[in-house]
């Protein structure tokens, strides 16, 4: 559970007292954290190159250290003695997952173990960003409190990289969450609804599968503010809002401006999908309520993220 801080202040600090280590720079949620400390020179960017090397990226500059490995990510944090090392390294495809379940807990549970492990030994405190498929059973809006019962490989190799985190770092906070935004090249789902319904294509959504996401630079700000307040512990950060896929597709179509008969209405349950995919996805976010105000609710991030897809689009 989480140790209860400060109420929020107006004005985020930043990050930028002693160093920063961020994993996972390339993607979703990484190449965010990216774009809003990129220029400050306290933090380093890790990522695994094309010929699995690990890179590290500060103020523009890349040095390539060593083959990518368990014991090269330990190293690094002893070598830099980060104030605070964020996780955001996963393999979060539900079917690659399933298919490929050695990857997964790589991924997932071996790299959270080994940043655990060095972060305890040099005092820095590491923010682990998991998910809200950690809790496969029946229900809503489920709070810290609730014990998981994961029922996807993702979800199973997700909390148990939450338990390593927990019980190897004693500086830890573990943020469940659900996000949405665009990104120029990972698969999300406002990239499927924008990209599809942009080109006039016909697409459906599931109308009974339920979520309340966060924009992803609340959630940028929102790691910011908890990891600058000390927060401890298991942290659910999720929007206020609960929709459907249907509903927020819909919201997609009507801003974009095209024709309301290009989305159709689908029950995900009439698909007769794999079992180890839920229909209530929500969580409860009493804590993050009370301590951080969102910047966006789910319409004006949608607003937003079709500006940055028009920009990045412009650029390329």
């Amino acid at each position: 559970m989480l140790d209860s801080m400060s109420i929020m202040i107006p004005n985020l600090p930043t990050l930028d007292a002693n160093k920063i280590i961020i994993f996972g720079k390339n993607g979703f949620l990484g190449s965010y954290l990216f774009k809003r400390y990129h220029e400050n020179p306290y933090v380093f960017f890790c990522f695994r190159s094309a010929d699995n090397k690990l890179v590290v990226q500060n103020m523009g500059l890349f040095q390539e250290t060593e083959d990518w490995n368990l014991k090269a990510l330990s190293r690094l944090i002893h070598k830099l003695e980060p104030r605070v090392v964020i996780n955001a390294i996963a393999l979060a495809n539900l079917e690659k997952c399933e298919k490929y379940p050695l990857l997964a807990f790589e991924a997932n549970a071996e790299i959270p173990k080994a940043i655990a492990l060095a972060c305890d030994v040099v005092d820095s405190r590491m923010v682990h960003i998991s998910t809200d498929a950690v809790f496969g059973q029946e229900g809503s809006l489920f709070t810290e409190s609730i014990e998981p019962v994961p029922s996807s490989v993702y979800g199973k190799t997700k909390l148990q990289g939450e338990t390593y985190v927990m019980e190897l770092a004693e500086k830890h906070l573990i943020i469940r969450t659900n996000f949405f935004g665009y990104h120029s090249f990972k698969s999300t789902l406002f990239n499927f609804f924008y990209s599809n319904l942009i080109s006039k294509k016909e697409i459906f959504g599931y109308k009974d599968v339920y979520f309340n996401p966060i924009y992803v630079k609340d959630l940028v700000l929102g790691i910011e503010h908890f990891a600058s307040q000390n927060t401890n512990g298991l942290l659910h950060f999720v929007g206020n809002e609960v929709l459907s896929k249907f509903d927020f597709g819909n919201i997609i179509l009507s801003q974009i401006g095209q024709e309301s008969n290009l989305l159709y209405p689908q029950n995900f349950a009439s698909r007769n999908l794999e079992s180890f995919r839920k229909y209530d996805l929500t969580l409860s976010s009493n804590f993050r309520e009370m301590h951080y105000s969102c910047a966006f609710d789910v319409n004006s991030g949608i607003t937003d993220a079709i500006l940055v897809a028009k920009e990045e689009e412009n650029d390329i």
